[in-house]
């Protein structure tokens, strides 16, 4: 999952300082209301991504795939 560029927060390459300056600058050069919605929107989708119910159900169906594939596996000696 990752952000949309200017909806939910300013996209740039790990290391690029020149694109890092370039997201400051669109950011500055945009209102107020506008940084506020981006934020709003940012923190929603990080709430959504990465929320606690959001993680307990990831946790949850990576156990139900983990439990899946070990009875698969598991063959019962006699």
């Amino acid at each position: 999952a990752v952000t949309n560029d200017r909806i939910t927060g300013m996209r740039f390459a790990t290391g690029d300082a020149a694109a890092l300056a370039a997201a400051l600058i669109r950011l500055f050069s945009i209102s107020e209301a506008e940084r506020q919605a981006i934020g709003a929107r940012g923190r929603a989708w990080v709430v959504d991504h990465f929320g606690a119910e959001a993680t307990a159900a990831l946790t949850l169906r990576l156990y139900a795939e983990i439990a899946a594939s070990r009875e698969a596996a598991w063959k019962p000696t006699i």
